[in-house]
């Protein structure tokens, strides 16, 4: 979580890691919710568990930009609203990371295509017979 992030095999240590802090905090939310009393903060502590499994899960699967970032975005939302904004700004590192990794793994469109097209041999001229 803390190396430089190299190239692709690096870009994807780092998604797997932060897709497993996501799926543990989702586990951890989801005990949290459902230990105490139940009232209207236990419903938006599930539904960010839900929203951090879900977008986990997303993330691990297609390394998504967008996953990656609407995660960071919903964990700074959640460290301004909730109650624990220490333990949320813990996990500000590894959301950070894994919106560095994401866009890693998907080059500007600029490049893909310039990967993509690379120009043939012009053809050769028909021979005319005489």
């Amino acid at each position: 979580m803390f190396s430089k992030i190299r190239g692709r095999e690096d870009a994807l240590h780092v998604i797997s890691d932060a897709s497993a802090v996501y799926f543990t905090l989702g586990i951890f939310q989801f005990v949290v919710a459902f230990t105490g009393r139940f009232n209207s903060f236990s419903l938006l502590i599930l539904l960010d568990a839900l929203v951090n499994l879900v977008l986990g899960g997303v993330l691990r699967k297609v390394n998504s930009r967008v996953a990656a970032v609407a995660l960071l975005v919903n964990l700074l939302g959640a460290a301004i609203i909730g109650d624990g904004p220490l333990f949320h700004i813990l996990l500000l590192w590894p959301s950070i990371r894994a919106v560095e990794a994401a866009f890693r793994m998907h080059p500007r469109v600029p490049e893909r295509e310039r990967e993509n097209n690379v120009t043939a041999p012009p053809a050769p001229e028909p021979e005319h017979g005489t």
